[in-house]
């Protein structure tokens, strides 16, 4: 656990080295319990408003039963930012993702993970980037052979509704693709090619934000007043009492 959460913390170092603070990254290393309290702190982290990219490493995600939980957190878009008259902006909805996303896959990525990367992909919410996943979703049973090796065998599979049976022993494919050399590397050349496409991304959200702050030409809230002097209505209400109160005293003389 310790070694994962250290090989994790790497992770983020490398990229953040690389891509700087517009660029994030999360692990999410199963779809059970642990992967997604995990992923949900990470997400928190590396998913602020001063993000516009952030990267999901789903390598080695064998699944589970998660994956309608990670992708609403994924796919919940940012509407807009709390601009208040003092203090920092605050986007909305406050925990939304970043409106570029990268998804880090590969050969032993399978079941719950391969879901959510083929809808990920198939709606256009993220780019994928890595090696082609393993091609086994759903309800998959094992039989150990008598030298402990273990077979798996599909029970059932899943339809899709765009694509038919397209990912049962296929697998889902990335938009770019990082194989590990055969020759093996000291870096990680998959997690590096994922920052680079991610750095790209997040410089094409910086331009349309600053092309839309031109274009919308907002004016800042004014600026309170830090300290209240009298105020003229202040000072008529007072003079109309004593007219009155004069008038009053007259009137009974």
């Amino acid at each position: 656990r310790a070694r994962y959460l250290e090989w994790a913390a790497a992770n983020r170092r490398a990229v953040r080295e690389q891509c700087g603070r517009a660029v994030g990254y999360v692990h999410l290393a199963d779809m059970e319990e642990r992967g997604y309290e995990d992923f949900c702190r990470g997400f928190l982290v590396d998913a602020r408003s001063d993000r516009d990219a952030l990267i999901i490493d789903v390598r080695g995600n064998e699944g589970g039963s998660v994956s309608d939980l990670v992708l609403q957190r994924l796919c919940l878009p940012r509407l807009g930012h709390e601009a208040p008259a003092h203090g920092q902006c605050t986007q909305l909805p406050e925990h939304a993702a970043p409106p570029a996303l990268v998804l880090l896959i590969d050969e032993h990525t399978s079941s719950d993970a391969e879901v959510v990367a083929y809808y990920l992909a198939s709606e256009g919410r993220a780019t994928l980037v890595g090696a082609r996943t393993w091609g086994g979703v759903f309800a998959m049973g094992v039989t150990e052979l008598a030298d402990g090796t273990e077979v798996f065998h599909p029970e059932c599979r899943m339809h899709l509704i765009k694509d038919g049976w397209a990912i049962e022993n296929v697998g889902v494919s990335p938009h770019v693709c990082a194989p590990w050399p055969p020759s093996g590397e000291p870096c990680d050349v998959q997690l590096r090619a994922a920052a680079h496409t991610a750095a790209a991304l997040a410089r094409e959200v910086a331009a349309a934000h600053a092309s839309d702050a031109e274009s919308s030409q907002l004016e800042p809230l004014p600026r309170r007043q830090q300290h209240w002097s009298v105020r003229p209505q202040t000072a008529a209400i007072d003079a109309s009492s004593k007219q009155n109160e004069a008038e009053q005293h007259e009137a009974c003389e």
